[in-house]
């Protein structure tokens, strides 16, 4: 019979072994799992506005040393500004109207550049009832320091439809709409790198590959009737893998993935994963993968954090919608190399 010290060293091979087969499944290079830890200290006091805004964020963005940040929801007509301190998200007390009136523009994301913060609708047809959504069709630009939406774009519905790739997935409903049920084509991330403007789509995936466009910063929030002249981007994240969220780094764009449709309970499970893209280079990397999620949780917003002096990690911070406030929690990863 093997001693105490002999079984609790099998012991502790047994799980670096079950540890190093999850990563070395999750893929190719991966070196992290992002979990929440049972210490992890991010609150959110007090609470972002109204019920169902605050149970629903789905973009959220700050500048580059977090002093302002922004969170959009999918359910209203406002976004809301927020500080970081610490650990701690403080919203503000008041709101940004992004549009007049009721009809909401699906707000799906936000980024931050050069001193305006952008939000962008979901460019597609209703989820739940397939029906047009005129509203959504819109990037917004608003003030980082008054709030006000100084800029609205309405460009990128024409260059959706004019788009090889996507254009025949264009308003179709996002579960199994399009040619081969791929998904019609659908916006859950925005980012700015370089001076051009990325949108990323959660549907359509066709085969392997997710999509993403993108055009000149200017040319997005140029008045002319000009046609924007936008590039379509095949990115392969998985099969049924869509893009959730964006977010620019330095080097590129840090990419939040998830399942087209979320599956249910008998349907094909998607990991959630965190890549590293260049656009110009074309380079992919998958640097994390996240954790099962809680029940109802969806991860849909990355927000990027100061690297606290480790130049050779990316630090990032994960909200989630289908939680009050978003239930952050922080994870960080290595560069890619």
């Amino acid at each position: 019979m093997p001693s105490l010290s002999q079984a609790l060293s099998r012991r502790k091979l047994i799980i670096a072994a079950l540890c190093s087969a999850s990563l070395l499944a999750a893929g190719p290079g991966l070196s992290q799992i992002c979990e929440r830890s049972a210490d992890n200290s991010w609150t959110v006091k007090p609470d972002f506005r109204g019920d169902k805004a605050r149970t629903q964020l789905s973009g959220a963005a700050c500048n580059e040393n977090i002093s302002r940040c922004i969170a959009a929801n999918d359910e209203k007509t406002y976004a809301q500004f927020f500080t970081v301190s610490g650990s701690k998200i403080i919203p503000d007390a008041s709101s940004i109207d992004l549009i007049a009136g009721d009809d909401e523009p699906d707000a799906e994301g936000a980024a931050h550049a050069g001193g305006s913060f952008y939000i962008t609708g979901s460019h597609g047809n209703s989820r739940r009832k397939n029906k047009p959504n005129e509203q959504s069709y819109v990037v917004l630009r608003v003030n980082a320091e008054s709030g006000a939406v100084d800029a609205r774009s309405g460009k990128w519905r024409s260059a959706i439809f004019r788009s090889e790739k996507l254009g025949p997935y264009a308003a179709q409903p996002l579960k199994d709409g399009g040619p081969g049920q791929a998904g019609g084509a659908n916006v859950e991330g925005v980012a700015v790198w370089k001076d051009r403007m990325y949108l990323g789509f959660r549907g359509p995936s066709v085969g392997k590959n997710a999509y993403a466009l993108s055009a000149p910063l200017g040319e997005v929030f140029d008045n002319s009737d000009k046609e924007m002249s936008a590039r379509d981007h095949e990115i392969a994240l998985g099969e049924k893998t869509g893009i959730r969220d964006l977010a620019a780094v330095d080097t590129g764009l840090l990419i939040l993935t998830g399942p087209v449709n979320e599956p249910d309970n008998k349907g094909e499970k998607v990991d959630r994963s965190i890549f590293h893209w260049n656009p110009e280079t074309g380079k992919l990397d998958r640097l994390a993968q996240l954790s099962p999620l809680a029940k109802g949780a969806k991860a849909e917003t990355l927000v990027v954090l100061p690297d606290n002096g480790d130049k050779g990690r990316f630090r990032v911070l994960l909200i989630f919608e289908g939680i009050p406030n978003g239930d952050p929690f922080e994870c960080s990863f290595p560069r890619p190399k």
